[in-house]
């Protein structure tokens, strides 16, 4: 078994896809669910099998980089509001 290591690869995850779906379609959900969510859903999926990867500075930059997506898009901050 392969662990895919890009975001792309994640995004094409089904189980992934659909709870992103629905955090982002449904505006009635508080804020402090859909975090919720994130860290018991989402991460998860995205760390499966991590602890036996081998991390480097891109690797690391592209899970930093899902994280923060992620939370922009739970939040609704533009990335170029910074």
């Amino acid at each position: 078994m392969t662990v895919p290591k890009t975001y792309k690869d994640y995004s094409s995850n089904s189980s992934l896809q659909r709870v992103t779906i629905y955090m982002k379609k449904n505006s009635g959900i508080m804020i402090d669910v859909k975090l919720q969510l994130l860290m018991t859903i989402v991460f998860p999926v995205l760390l499966y099998a991590a602890e036996t990867w081998t991390v480097n500075k891109e690797d690391e930059k592209r899970l930093i980089g899902f994280e923060m997506r992620y939370y922009r898009r739970i939040l609704a901050v533009k990335w170029q509001d910074r």
